[in-house]
């Protein structure tokens, strides 16, 4: 999230230039290690309350069955979020947490910190995506770096977004229009909806796009609270070598649902052309 306009037309013209391998043809995905049961809490239901039971708890249930639905009809199933592959073994063992509860350790205990400057003034939260990484974001970290090994996408859930405090932004929540706006309160089913419509003089329809993809590839969901790792679907490495390296020395100590190769989460979205001129 840099709000520096010659990095992000250096950014974008450097895409356009390899093509960004593009997401054009199916995913091809294989499957390293898989425990087919995903040990999520069952759906919630309705329940009988009294009172005394509390109007925020009625209402927070409320929230989660509209926002289940919503993602049901849609057929949205993942949430993701890439990372470093350092970070792997906190957010499997103890959650993925916000920047603002990891700047309390000690230099030491730090993970390695994918957004240096967090210009969305949302420390508090945990940034993700629905269905495909921020490609634009993702791909400007991996050419700092110079190893895509380095990076894996870990996949949540949907339940995710329906169980847990999230938000939702249109576009990157360092975008300008965001900035003096209380993110936090859009947390509506509403506010997810608004994801899924035009952007501007961008018409959804002509970007033909998958039901489940939100129309501006840097739509965020802000989760303002640990993301415990049982909503973990599964982890995405973008080569073999670097997967069987990683499981070999930790796979038995963080297991978890499904570790997996798919280098489609490493590309663009089939609708990267629409969006090169596309600025925070």
């Amino acid at each position: 999230m840099h709000d520096n306009n010659e990095l992000k037309l250096d950014v974008l013209d450097g895409l356009e230039l390899l093509g960004c391998e593009l997401d054009t043809a199916p995913a091809v995905e294989m499957v390293l290690f898989d425990k087919p049961e995903l040990n999520l809490p069952p759906p919630i239901k309705p329940q009988l309350r009294t009172r005394s039971s509390g109007q925020a708890s009625s209402q927070q249930d409320k929230r989660s069955e509209q926002i289940t639905e919503f993602c049901q009809r849609r057929k949205i199933s993942d949430i993701c979020h890439f990372t470093r592959i350092e970070n792997l073994k906190g957010i499997i063992s103890e959650g993925l947490l916000p920047r603002a509860v990891l700047e309390k350790r000690s230099a030491a205990s730090l993970p390695i910190f994918t957004d240096e400057f967090r210009f969305d003034r949302q420390k508090n939260a945990s940034c993700l995506s629905l269905s495909f990484p921020n490609y634009k974001m993702f791909w400007q970290k991996r050419r700092q770096s110079g190893d895509d090994n380095l990076w894996v996408v870990v996949i949540y859930d949907y339940s995710t977004i329906t169980r847990l405090n999230c938000a939702f932004t249109t576009q990157n929540a360092a975008a300008s229009v965001n900035l003096n706006s209380d993110i936090a309160s859009r947390n509506t089913v509403e506010n997810l909806a608004e994801l899924f419509g035009d952007f501007g003089s961008i018409q959804r329809r002509d970007l033909r796009l998958p039901d489940h993809y939100p129309t501006n590839p840097q739509a965020e969901v802000l989760a303002f609270e640990t993301i415990p790792a049982k909503y973990i679907k599964q982890v995405v490495f973008f080569a073999s070598s670097q997967a069987k390296q990683w499981l070999s020395e930790n796979g038995q100590m963080y297991p978890i649902n499904k570790y997996s190769l798919n280098e489609s989460m490493f590309k663009c979205r089939m609708d990267f052309a629409s969006w090169k001129k596309e600025m925070l």
